[in-house]
């Protein structure tokens, strides 16, 4: 009889250290888990603002985080883009407008030109002039498209 109290007494024991190690290990797994996603190598822990260079072939994303930036209008985050050289954006500004003359090397021509955009909509270089405020959640488009043809008749 003592025996048998012995085996129960053990299988009890084997049965609980069996179920707090599989608890331990769970426990385990989630705190993993969660340093691992709170680490500071997350592409996405990366605040800043989002700019798309599109090109005729080719579509290039870049982010400036914004401890680069000076001020929230679009022309500083513009600027803050070029003096980091990635990408290096060039302008040309006079009393009127500034316009955007040339990105990583490729400069407007006879044919095609830069044309800006913040969340799809165009922005025209008189209102970049204006500095018009952009948002982190913005998107900021660069497109190298075809001039438009202004007929006269």
């Amino acid at each position: 009889m003592e025996n048998l109290k012995k085996n129960t007494y053990f299988q009890f024991l084997d049965l609980y250290l069996s179920r707090v190690t599989i608890l331990v290990f769970i426990f385990s797994l989630f705190l993993f888990s969660d340093c691992h996603t709170n680490s500071p190598k997350n592409q996405n822990s990366i605040v800043g603002y989002k700019l798309i260079v599109d090109y005729p072939d080719r579509k290039e994303v870049y982010i400036l985080p914004i401890e680069n930036i000076v001020g929230n209008e679009l022309s500083d985050i513009l600027a803050g883009y070029s003096l980091q050289q990635d990408p290096s954006i060039r302008f040309v500004s006079t009393s009127q407008s500034i316009e955007v003359m040339d990105v990583l090397g490729t400069r407007n021509n006879f044919q095609y030109a830069w044309r800006l955009y913040v969340d799809y909509k165009e922005v025209s270089p008189s209102d970049l002039k204006k500095s018009k405020p952009v948002q982190l959640n913005q998107i900021i488009q660069l497109k190298y498209l075809p001039l438009r043809k202004n007929l006269v008749e």
